[in-house]
């Protein structure tokens, strides 16, 4: 099972803090009538292979490929983006990454630097989780309570009842995978009290939920629009911006099923482009932000230009 590779997640040099990140841990950019944030949990690194391409390609063409980008096959730098929206009513949260697990010595981080942005746990109204993944759920609980206590939590039908786990199923799985499929359930259980189960199609605030399946069973993306501006945030569907974009028919290691994974990224992608619609990615290169472009047999991504400033009025930057 590709889940068994998540209890190698953590970075070559542990010593290395997230305090040491450049700027604040966020970035703005406004969407029609909508505050949309980037918010940092942290870093980590992996190899680019077998992390990518170890089903379906071979180590010199996954190497090869990532020195196309001048990229580091041996360890390739993973951002852990969360993101906030805030309506004209409503303050949102999207993800809450590793919380304070420790699981990623590097990442969780994203309470305080939600804090320099100004906002505390209690000031949201809603929390999306696109899937259970420790780097996406974990944070959402502390001390085995709800840390976003004054929201309404949202996650897939289909994810909820793969991980709802009893004891006799957990012990069945192998060893090392026990204790993150524990964890991952308790959360859940945890948060039962603040949780609605949602399916494709359904709206969260004017958030349309979108099923993207394949990297977990009920993996979800989210389309967010305002005056006119689209936004899909599609969390993990290609988890690197330059590999999976180049080559969609690699698989991830992290990913349940391959097969859906890539139906879904070549579909996903394919929409984004034809669209000429923003996307937004939970692994990408900071802010996360950027737009597609079909290329032969695969796709390019397009990272939006990091803007000092926004003329709210006009949508420009200054």
């Amino acid at each position: 099972m590709a889940l068994s590779q998540y209890v190698n997640a953590a970075p070559p040099e542990a010593s290395k803090q997230a305090s040491q990140m450049n700027g604040a841990g966020f970035y703005h950019r406004p969407l029609g009538d909508y505050d949309v944030w980037t918010v940092t949990d942290g870093f980590g690194f992996w190899p680019a292979y077998p992390t990518f391409g170890g089903r379906t390609a071979e180590k010199s063409a996954v190497e090869k490929a990532a020195r196309k980008w001048h990229l580091d096959p041996a360890q390739l730098y993973n951002t852990f983006l969360m993101m906030v929206v805030r309506t004209d009513n409503d303050l949102i949260l999207i993800d809450t990454g590793y919380g304070d697990s420790q699981r990623q010595p590097t990442a969780g981080h994203l309470v305080e630097h939600l804090e320099l942005l100004g906002f505390q746990p209690e000031d949201f109204t809603q929390v999306i989780l696109t899937h259970a993944h420790p780097d996406h759920l974990w944070g959402a609980v502390k001390n085995g309570k709800p840390l976003y206590r004054n929201a309404q939590h949202y996650i897939s039908q289909t994810e909820m009842e793969f991980w709802n786990r009893d004891d006799r199923e957990i012990q069945q799985a192998p060893e090392q995978m026990r204790g993150m499929l524990t964890t991952t359930r308790d959360t859940l259980r945890a948060l039962e009290p603040k949780l609605k189960l949602v399916q494709d199609g359904d709206t969260v605030q004017g958030l349309k939920m979108i099923s993207l399946p394949g990297h977990t069973p009920g993996h979800m993306g989210v389309r967010i629009q305002s005056g006119g501006e689209t936004l899909y945030h599609v969390a993990d569907i290609a988890n690197h911006c330059r590999l999976l974009f180049d080559h969609p028919e690699w698989d991830f290691s992290y990913d349940n099923d391959v097969q859906q994974a890539v139906q879904t990224r070549r579909k996903m992608l394919s929409r984004a482009a034809s669209e000429d619609a923003l996307i937004f990615g939970s692994h990408y290169t900071y802010p996360g932000f950027g737009h597609v472009n079909e290329m032969g047999d695969g796709f390019h991504f397009i990272p939006e230009p990091i803007q000092f400033g926004w003329d709210q009025s006009q949508g420009h930057a200054h």
